[in-house]
C-alpha cells in the first residue's frame, strides 16, 4: 500500500476514535438520567441523545475496519487478530440498530441482538489489542512505542474481565457502568495509539515480521 494511502486511512480511523470519543463524553455531560457508575453504557442509546451515541459506536466500528484494511494490506499482521478487529468494527456499526432493552422490562428480539452483537465486539477487541500489539511491537518502526502498546493491550482484556465480573457478581454489579467504561477507555486508548503511530511513522513502517 503507498505510503500516502496508509496514513489517510489510518488519519481516518484516528478522527473516526476521536469523534466516538467525543460523542461518548458529551453523553456524559447531557442530563440523560444515566448513572455511570451503575448503568451500561448501552443505556445511552435510548432516549432524546440517542444519536450521541450512535455517533458513538459507528465512529469506533468505522476505526476499526479502517485500521483493519491499513493492518492487512500495508503491514501485514497476523490474520487472526486482523479478524478479531473487524469483526469487533463490524459489530460496533451493527449494534447502532438494536437498542439495549430497559432494565426491568420484558426483554426484545432487538434487546438480545444488542447484548449478542456487545458480546462479541468487546470479546474480539479483548483478544485482538494484545495479539495484534505483539506482533506490531516486533517491527521496527514501532520499538519506540512496542512496550506501552502492550501494556496499554493487556489493559483491554484486563478491564473486561472486570465488566463480566461485575454483570454476573451481585456484590459488583453496583459498579458496573464504572468497570465499563474503565474497559471503554482502555480499549479506545488502544485504537487511537495504533492508528496515531501509523500516521506519526509515515513511510517509516514496515511490514510486520520484516
Amino acid at each position: 500500500m503507498p505510503d500516502a494511502a496508509r496514513i489517510l486511512l489510518a488519519g481516518g480511523a484516528a478522527v473516526a476514535f476521536a469523534l466516538g470519543a467525543a460523542a461518548l463524553a458529551v453523553l456524559h455531560l447531557l442530563p440523560t438520567r444515566v448513572d455511570p457508575i451503575r448503568d451500561a453504557v448501552s443505556d445511552y442509546g435510548r432516549g432524546p441523545y440517542r444519536a450521541y451515541y450512535v455517533v458513538q459506536v459507528v465512529g469506533m466500528g468505522l476505526g476499526a475496519l479502517l485500521l483493519t484494511v491499513v493492518l492487512a494490506v500495508g503491514l501485514t499482521a497476523g490474520t487472526f487478530g486482523l479478524l478479531l478487529l473487524a469483526a469487533f468494527g463490524l459489530c460496533r456499526i451493527g449494534i447502532a440498530a438494536f437498542p439495549a432493552d430497559i432494565a426491568g422490562q420484558p426483554g426484545t428480539r432487538r434487546g438480545r441482538v444488542h447484548v449478542a452483537l456487545a458480546a462479541v465486539a468487546f470479546t474480539a477487541i479483548a483478544i485482538a489489542a494484545p495479539l495484534l500489539s505483539i506482533e506490531l511491537a516486533s517491527a521496527a518502526s514501532w520499538r519506540t512505542v512496542g512496550a506501552f502498546l502492550i501494556a496499554l493491550a493487556a489493559g483491554v482484556p484486563t478491564a473486561l474481565l472486570a465488566t463480566y465480573a461485575a454483570a454476573t457478581l451481585t456484590r459488583l454489579r453496583g459498579i458496573f457502568g464504572a468497570l465499563e467504561r474503565l474497559f471503554y477507555v482502555a480499549a479506545i486508548s488502544w485504537l487511537m495509539v495504533v492508528a496515531v503511530q501509523i500516521v506519526a511513522a509515515g513511510s517509516q513502517v514496515v511490514a510486520v515480521g520484516r
